[in-house]
């Protein structure tokens, strides 16, 4: 799950803001779906956002 790349490093007076953004979003998700279910970690290639081809599946068995 990826919300953004950075591009830049945010000024230090920003970071309080974007933290407090950053704990909204997270317990939104916490709310909205307690447990998240996710397929294995995969390297992935991709020419856009659209679609990701999985070449390498990490399915790990406990």
């Amino acid at each position: 799950m990826t919300f953004a790349y950075a591009i830049e490093r945010l000024e230090d007076e920003a970071l309080p803001r974007w933290q407090a953004m950053l704990n909204e979003v997270a317990e939104d998700i916490r709310r909205a779906a307690p447990v998240l279910e996710f397929n294995p970690p995969a390297f992935c290639v991709y020419e856009d956002m659209n679609h990701f081809h999985e070449l390498l599946i990490f399915d790990f068995e406990p």
